[in-house]
């Protein structure tokens, strides 16, 4: 059995279970060979290593995964099926805890391009909080956005206060940190005082939120965190999309000079492996993009077998970014929208959007 939405979450793995079956007779074989009826899970998972080492066994493991393409292991770019979405999560039954907070971050949400120009303005490609924070106050108190903050609290002129102290948490991604600070000074404007739990991996924030230590997230990116999610969906209700729909996406992107050479899609990295020393350049390891892509890797999708995503922070990523560039050198790296990172590079420096059917200059995206 596995969730409703399990096609979607892991379509590869989906359609491998889908035609995983075993004869009963090939069962018992490998069962008395671990003497598994007693328990020991030792000799039982060195009967499943016989029985998928043993060449007898070739033509069965291999029906179940010949009708699912490896290529089915994952999207990195953008899935149509099921776009990407940036959500405000909360804890079930925060709409009692904190009424007017509730009814104002159901209404919190950005469009792209605003939240391109702040996080410009803050140099927030460089992750760093006290200029992200300079963003945050810019756009609180610049006169061009009164419209937009006001709307944010229509209909919750009435709305009980509740709990007067909200936590965030909060990841050291700068648009989640803007979106944070900036949420911060609207509900600190309606009477509430608002704590940043910063620095912190996305898994830890559901459990808090969970467990009632946190109380807004502003980063759950879906579907690439619904693996972090899930255990404790049951706790958590999501208040909406924080960022306008189409606003975001996630691709892996390497410098225009490498897509002028012929890495134009994800089917071409393999060609390039020597180059990019089999090495995707990651973000944060708790991060759902940095885990979609490991799965990509360990699944061998589009020839990656045997590839590496090495994992540090957002900073790292695009310090490592503009260090290859400088020097004309090869990598890849992970994007995302919306970033300051798209018009930080131009020309032939600029990232370019790795995809199925060719490639898109990322500013131009």
């Amino acid at each position: 059995m596995v969730p409703d939405d399990f096609a979607t979450l892991a379509p590869l793995a989906a359609c491998i279970l889908e035609h995983f079956q075993l004869t009963g007779d090939a069962e018992n074989a490998a069962l008395l060979f671990a003497d598994a009826y007693e328990g020991d899970g030792e000799p039982t998972m060195a009967a499943a290593e016989d029985f998928f080492s043993d060449a007898d066994n070739a033509d069965m493991i291999a029906s179940w995964t010949d009708d699912c393409p490896i290529e089915e292991a994952g999207y990195l770019y953008d899935d149509p099926e099921s776009p990407t979405s940036v959500n405000t999560v909360v804890p079930v039954g925060f709409e009692t805890t904190a009424p007017k907070a509730e009814c104002i971050l159901s209404n919190f949400q950005l469009t792209g391009a605003g939240e391109n120009a702040a996080l410009l303005f803050a140099d927030g490609y460089d992750g760093d909080g006290e200029a992200t924070k300079a963003a945050a106050d810019d756009f609180f108190n610049n006169a061009d956005n009164d419209a937009t903050i006001a709307g944010w609290s229509t209909g919750c002129e009435n709305s009980d206060l509740g709990a007067e102290v909200i936590e965030f948490g909060v990841p050291a991604w700068s648009g989640e940190m803007f979106r944070s600070y900036l949420a911060q000074l609207v509900l600190e404007d309606a009477g509430y005082t608002v704590n940043l739990n910063e620095g912190l991996d996305p898994a830890a924030i559901y459990t808090g939120l969970a467990g009632g230590d946190y109380h807004v997230y502003f980063g759950s990116w879906l579907p690439a965190q619904q693996a972090t999610y899930e255990p404790n969906a049951d706790d958590l209700e999501i208040l909406g999309e924080n960022l306008e729909p189409g606003a975001a996406f996630l691709a892996l992107a390497a410098p225009q000079y490498m897509c002028d050479q012929g890495l134009t899609s994800l089917s071409d990295l393999a060609d390039f492996a020597d180059e990019l020393d089999s090495t995707i350049t990651g973000i944060e390891a708790g991060a759902g993009m940095q885990q979609t892509a490991e799965a990509l890797v360990d699944a061998g999708g589009y020839g990656l077998d045997g590839w590496e995503v090495s994992s540090s922070s957002t900073a790292a990523m695009l310090s490592a970014y503009d260090s290859a560039v400088q020097n004309n050198e090869p990598i890849v790296v992970m994007t995302w929208a919306p970033h300051a990172m798209y018009a930080t590079w131009s020309g032939e420096d600029a990232m370019c959007a790795l995809v199925d059917d060719g490639y898109e200059t990322v500013a131009e995206a």
